[in-house]
């Protein structure tokens, strides 16, 4: 389960000894510079390629509806989050974009909440976990994904789990 691996990931860092040559203020920093390099090679070799296609081959108003289906998506975590974090102003307005975008946006892919002055939230698990008063944990860079903190890398598996997309992977 991949919420499971995430949040057994990040016991493991959270509780990982000092290696040999890192700092205390980086004690993964051998491993997070092995991703760090993977990383750089596969942004040079395969996704800055493939994002410069679909950049170039794509019209603008699909990849702005493309972007705008995902970020409906999104604002399902952030409903779930915001209401987590006792933020109901936030996971109503959250509500309302989703309900509306859903609907009247064709499934996401026009951003009408928007243009009807409902504003979009920022927030994800990470972030609920850390007004909970989860400590941040140490620095770990996850490969494709970049750098994050013990927290935020939780926060990352569960919002992935959580979101429709993730549901619906999960079946």
């Amino acid at each position: 389960n991949y919420v499971a691996a995430m949040v057994l990931a990040a016991v493991a860092l959270f509780c990982a000894p000092i290696s040999r040559g890192a700092s205390e203020d980086d004690p993964l920093e051998e491993f997070n510079r092995a991703i760090f390099a993977f990383n750089d090679g596969a942004d040079a070799l395969v996704l800055r390629p493939a994002a410069t296609i679909y950049r170039d081959f794509t019209p603008k108003p699909a990849r702005a509806g493309v972007n705008n289906f995902f970020r409906n998506l999104y604002d399902f975590n952030v409903l779930l989050n915001a209401s987590l974090q006792g933020r109901f102003g936030y996971a109503l307005d959250s509500a309302g974009r989703l309900v509306i975008n859903s609907t009247l946006g064709f499934f996401g892919f026009f951003d009408v909440a928007t243009d009807m002055g409902i504003p979009q939230y920022q927030t994800d698990f990470g972030h609920t976990l850390a007004i909970w008063g989860v400590p941040r944990g140490p620095y770990v860079m996850l490969p494709l994904l970049g750098p994050r903190t013990a927290r935020s890398t939780v926060g990352t598996g569960v919002d992935g789990w959580a979101s429709p997309m993730g549901q619906a992977l999960a079946d």
